[in-house]
């Protein structure tokens, strides 16, 4: 598996623990809720780095990582 994945799911995992669920399901949940928003958040960010790189603007002042958090369910724009 990619380093960077296992790196991921550490971080998810960890997070689910703190969280403490009240059974097996629930923690998987958690955990498989914030797995999925590092790899968004990674994404992001690794298309922020490549595009600074190559002297190209990045995200439009943020709106774009905006809508692109509100298309999977969490961010400010969902509030």
């Amino acid at each position: 598996m990619n380093e960077q994945i296992e790196k991921l799911l550490t971080q998810s995992a960890e997070y689910a623990s703190v969280k403490e669920p009240t059974d097996r399901l629930a923690w998987q949940l958690v955990h498989w809720e914030k797995f999925a928003k590092l790899i968004i958040e990674e994404t992001l960010n690794q298309v922020d780095e490549q595009c600074y790189g190559r002297g190209e603007n990045q995200w439009y002042y943020d709106d774009d990582k905006r809508w692109i958090r509100l298309h999977f369910g969490y961010g400010e724009l969902k509030k």
